[in-house]
């Protein structure tokens, strides 16, 4: 799949991507779809669907930010990392944290963000109550 069916589904949205972040994107789809084999990350496995459902889906809330400052992202419930990992890939000048209470799904976050190089992604393998209750991680 070619970055051009992303970057036109971006655009219906008004989210402005670059052909870099649109193959960023898409090698983080294929990471997804390929584990997706091992264990359930996702019942969409058909790549334009998943452009569509979880790639573009996940960045249709840029246009409504308003701050082109840094930010401080949190996404609760991760799961396959959506949308925090596509904002991740998006908005490679913010952190996000992702937050998932299940151990296999954490694991599959934290090699993920390390094959495709994401610096700015912290992943916690917790539940966000837990979390919420951590001096360390309240509030930050």
């Amino acid at each position: 799949m070619d970055t051009a069916y992303l970057l036109e589904k971006c655009r219906e949205l008004q989210v402005e991507l670059n052909e870099e972040k649109a193959r960023h994107l898409l090698r983080f789809m294929h990471i997804v779809l390929e584990e997706n084999k091992k264990y359930n990350l996702t019942a969409i496995v058909d790549e334009k669907e998943f452009i569509v459902k979880h790639l573009a889906d996940s960045l249709s809330i840029l246009p409504l930010i308003e701050s082109r400052e840094p930010l401080k992202w949190a996404d609760v419930g991760s799961g396959a990392g959506l949308p925090g990992m596509a904002l991740a890939i998006a908005r490679e000048d913010s952190d996000f944290t992702l937050i998932e209470a299940t151990k296999k799904k954490a694991d599959f976050l934290k090699m993920a963000a390390k094959e495709l190089g994401l610096q700015n992604v912290q992943v916690c393998n917790a539940r966000a109550e837990a979390l919420g209750r951590s001096e360390l991680h309240r509030e930050c």
